[in-house]
């Protein structure tokens, strides 16, 4: 039996080259990461869909560090997300 859902390979040099040129471009050094910077770009370019905001100056608790911020973001998301 064959399964049907068949994935290209992931050119990891590439994907990797295009971590460290983003890493130069947009990461902030000193930030504490949720997540390493490599995953989240992968998720971006695995999920085209994928949609992350970065509010400067907030940590974990991204709600308790910036409530009306976060809830912004969140709103904005759900209204393009929302079916139609």
């Amino acid at each position: 039996m064959e399964l049907a859902l068949r994935k290209p390979w992931v050119d990891v040099a590439k994907a990797r080259a295009e971590w460290e040129t983003e890493l130069q471009g947009v990461v902030k050094h000193t930030a504490e990461p949720i997540q390493s910077q490599f995953v989240a770009h992968m998720i971006r370019k695995v999920l085209p869909k994928f949609h992350a905001v970065t509010i400067p100056g907030t940590g974990h608790f991204v709600y308790e560090d910036a409530p009306e911020t976060a809830a912004e973001a969140l709103a904005a998301f759900l209204a393009e997300s929302a079916p139609r």
